[in-house]
């Protein structure tokens, strides 16, 4: 079977046994006359709003389905998080910049908006004088906000396509992109009553992190905050890994030989360092890392030759640094995911030697020049569970060859390893 569609396979089965595993944590759901019924929830740590919930109420229970029109929220104890049910007003206008709506002008545009209603899952961010809520579907996300003791409304966000946004003349009339923020008057005007603090709302970006902190400033000025999200803080942790891999070195060449040669390498252990560091809000499911380690390897084969006979010799030491970008697959106990990477080979030992037999007697003796340097790519299939990991790997590695441009000797090594993160 041909290497990519195995590989497919591998991510298809790795990402069918993430989302078949469950994850229930402590945490509740608040029925619609106000009751809440305490349980475990299936908390998936979504990056699109769920559309329904699974939550039982003991770990031997049956578990029940939910969505926003049957209860009125859930939250989970550990990390802490709470979503409300709500009939809300949204945006539904398309991000991607190949289907913004063009409109004649922003008059137009402002006269024109119609968002959407729904009923949905919202994640709650803030709670005080006002609270701050978020939505998140496949378009964008959405924030809303609520003054105490009134309805939800949306922070309005926008792009838009002006066909007439650069002259009132129609021989220069270009369409351009244009932004409307409105959200950021919104949150001017209902932050009227607190003077005190100087906010420029002109810099406001529509981003979590921002509105988090300008909405809870606000409810802490008017000494009514009652609660806020506290995003966990990009994770980094430090891990040493071991494993064995079969090395593959494959050698051709017009002066060398007349056909290629792919030599098995036996087994090639490696040992290193790496260190991996997350990505802003992606709560440990991107990643990006750092390695280093070494590992050495030789091979002697014979190959038939059509006129020549000839016995190839190499033996190859190497320190590697790769950068990587890591995504989880999935969560739960058993965490799945995908690794790509690139990086470079050092070699500390670079030894290619090669003899011909031509049929005149004594076979003739060759040393051909490699480089000490190489780069490869890598890719991984691996899964996480705690501190320890298991990953599945294959590297590729460049020319080595140093004497002819014809002439090729490149490395490539499926490997299996295992990790433990000493620091995180």
């Amino acid at each position: 079977m041909p290497k990519i569609p195995v590989v497919a396979l591998l991510i298809c089965a790795l990402q069918t046994a993430a989302f078949a595993q469950k994850n229930f944590l402590p945490g509740g759901i608040v029925l619609q006359n106000g009751d809440t019924l305490s349980g475990q929830m299936d908390y998936r740590d979504w990056d699109v709003t769920p559309s329904q919930i699974h939550f039982k109420t003991g770990s031997t229970a049956a578990t029940q389905t939910y969505t926003a029109q049957t209860i009125a929220g859930f939250f989970i104890t550990e990390p802490k998080v709470i979503y409300q049910s709500a009939v809300v007003y949204l945006n539904q206008e398309s991000t991607k910049l190949s289907e913004l709506p063009t409109y004649g002008s922003i008059g137009e545009a402002i006269r024109a908006y119609r968002p959407e209603q729904d009923t949905v899952f919202l994640e709650v961010l803030a709670r005080g004088q006002v609270h701050l809520f978020e939505y998140t579907d496949n378009n964008q996300n959405h924030y809303l906000v609520q003054p105490q003791g009134d309805t939800i409304r949306e922070l309005v966000n926008r792009k838009i396509i002006v066909n007439d946004y650069l002259s009132s003349q129609p021989v220069y009339r270009k369409p351009m992109q244009v932004s409307l923020q409105p959200y950021r008057q919104q949150l001017q005007l209902l932050t009227l009553d607190c003077q005190e603090r100087k906010t420029n709302f002109n810099k406001v970006s529509y981003f979590r992190e921002n509105l988090i902190r300008l909405v809870d400033g606000y409810n802490k000025c008017r000494k009514n905050s009652d609660y806020r999200k506290v995003s966990p803080r990009p994770g980094r942790n430090f891990y040493v890994f071991a494993g064995a891999g079969h090395p593959v070195f494959t050698i051709e060449g017009p002066y060398t030989f007349q056909n290629r040669i792919e030599s098995p390498a036996g087994i090639a252990p490696l040992l290193g360092l790496g260190g991996e560091f997350e990505l802003g809000r992606s709560r440990g499911r991107r990643a990006i890392g750092l390695e280093l380690y070494g590992s050495r390897f030789s091979v002697e084969r014979q190959a038939d030759k059509p006129v020549d006979y000839i016995t190839v010799y190499a033996d190859l030491s190497y320190l590697r640094m790769i950068i990587y970008f890591r995504y989880q697959l999935g969560v739960g106990r058993i965490r799945p995911y995908l690794k790509l990477g690139t990086g470079g080979s050092y070699y500390t030992q670079h030894i290619l030697d090669y003899t011909k037999d031509i049929g005149l007697g004594t076979p003739l003796a060759f040393t051909r020049k490699l480089k000490s340097f190489d780069f490869c790519f890598t890719g991984g299939l691996g899964a996480r569970i705690s501190r320890f990991a298991v990953e599945a790997r294959f590297e590729y590695g460049t020319n080595m060859a140093d004497f002819d441009a014809s002439e090729l000797a490149r490395t490539s090594i499926v490997s299996l390893i295992a990790s433990y993160q000493f620091f995180r």
